[in-house]
């Protein structure tokens, strides 16, 4: 509640005092203002309208406080967690799309040039030219998390070290970054 409210407040305290036939002194006021100090005055003011409406004694301060379920919910949700095995293989591939130095730093999707003239332009989805490479990379990908999770459900988890070198191998087939021996 903000400094401005503390006329409003202590009416409104007055009137549930009178409401329920209880003393309103300036100390319980303190301790329902200090206790409240958090709370906006209209969703006290709300409370404490329902509450002389339907209550049966005087109320705490715990009851003129809203409920964070009337709060406004948000509408977000978000994706399921990865499994560690989509993880791994996010960061398998990252490094040897982007970091691997036989490879160097060529892109595995190339776009259409942004247009000159930049920010008067209205905002619109960039799709990909040709994100072939991508596609089949994440094919693969999506491919090898799902053996591993599925060994991983059947009891029979697929051991890190042979992920990782299968994932490695695919990936580099398909960014043919493996260079062959001198």
């Amino acid at each position: 509640m903000l400094s401005s409210d503390a006329d409003s407040f202590n009416r409104l305290m007055a009137d549930l005092c009178l409401a329920f036939d209880k003393p309103c002194t300036a100390d319980l006021i303190r301790v329902f203002a200090e206790a409240l100090k958090d709370v906006s005055f209209h969703d006290v003011k709300r409370m404490a309208e329902q509450h002389r409406r339907t209550g049966k004694r005087f109320p705490s301060p715990a009851m003129l406080r809203p409920e964070r379920a009337s709060a406004a919910r948000s509408t977000f949700k978000a994706d399921p967690p990865m499994s560690t095995w989509a993880i791994a293989a996010n960061k398998i591939l990252f490094a040897l799309a982007y970091l691997d130095k036989r490879r160097g730093f060529k892109p595995i999707c190339t776009y259409e040039p942004m247009p000159a003239g930049g920010y008067g332009l209205p905002v619109r989805l960039v799709q990909p030219t040709d994100g072939s490479l991508l596609r089949r990379a994440l094919q693969v990908k999506r491919d090898y998390v799902q053996m591993a999770e599925d060994a991983e459900r059947n009891g029979e988890p697929m051991p890190t070290r042979e992920f990782n070198a299968m994932c490695r191998e695919g990936f580099e087939k398909i960014l043919a970054t493996v260079t062959s021996p001198p």
